[in-house]
């Protein structure tokens, strides 16, 4: 709809894409995907930010515990096949402003859970915590159906719906 024809005055029309390779299991498994991000020459050959391997588990969520064993054996399994340098977890719900606490994920049976620490303390790698709506907005902005533009939205719907802003 064109709507200046009809005669309404506000913001201009912009573009909005979706990206259909994205998507998620709402809820029933654990997915890790190692996203590899590489030297300038892999830059230029297009490969930055390419999905190298992933691992999928069954979530466990009504147990803190057996869900952050489940991360740690589907990290083990990519870590033991690739390089990795440090380890980035999205969770649903609210992470602390350090980027390893999740203080509260509706879904999950996670109350003030330091899932960075109990993480990198049983692999021995850095982890960074950061909401999975937030993270899937950077990701979509850096190398994903966003990266040739400016500023961006990104809403998830999966078992919950959140979203994430870049500008």
């Amino acid at each position: 709809v064109d709507f200046a024809q009809l005669g309404v005055i506000g913001r201009s029309q912009i573009g909005v894409g979706c990206n259909q390779r994205a998507g998620a299991d709402a809820g029933d498994k654990l997915e890790l995907r190692p996203i590899a991000v590489l030297g300038p020459a892999d830059q230029q050959a297009g490969t930055e930010g390419a999905i190298v391997a992933r691992a999928v588990r069954d979530t466990p969520a009504r147990s803190v515990d057996d869900t952050a064993d489940a991360i740690c054996a589907a990290a083990a399994e990519l870590i033991a096949a690739h390089p990795v340098e440090a380890i980035g977890i999205g969770a649903a719900g609210y992470v602390s402003s350090d980027r390893s606490t999740v203080l509260f994920a509706p879904n999950l049976a996670w109350r003030d859970e330091p899932l960075g620490r109990r993480v990198s303390d049983k692999l021995g790698l850095p982890v960074f915590v950061e909401n999975d709506a937030n993270a899937a907005a950077w990701g979509e902005f850096v190398f994903g159906a966003a990266k040739h533009v400016e500023h961006m939205v990104c809403v998830t719907i999966g078992t919950g719906i959140g979203g994430g802003i870049v500008i």
